[in-house]
């Protein structure tokens, strides 16, 4: 799980929503909660930038409504 999460961060640090995306749903596949995924993306903020953080924000909101 943490694996995930870090790969996670790492995608927004690289900008790669697609691939985040596919990501997201492995990383809720094998027990990331949508609380830790949402806590990856907030906290990766300060790092990457609101305006990177905000695009990131819509991908793991979108992908957690086929929850």
């Amino acid at each position: 799980q943490l694996r995930l999460e870090v790969t996670l961060a790492a995608l927004i640090a690289l900008g790669a929503v697609a691939e985040y995306r596919v990501m997201l749903g492995a990383a809720l596949n094998v027990g990331v909660t949508p609380v830790e995924v949402k806590e990856v993306v907030h906290h990766a903020v300060p790092y990457c930038g609101q305006a990177r953080g905000f695009d990131f924000l819509h991908a793991t909101n979108d992908g957690m409504l086929s929850l």
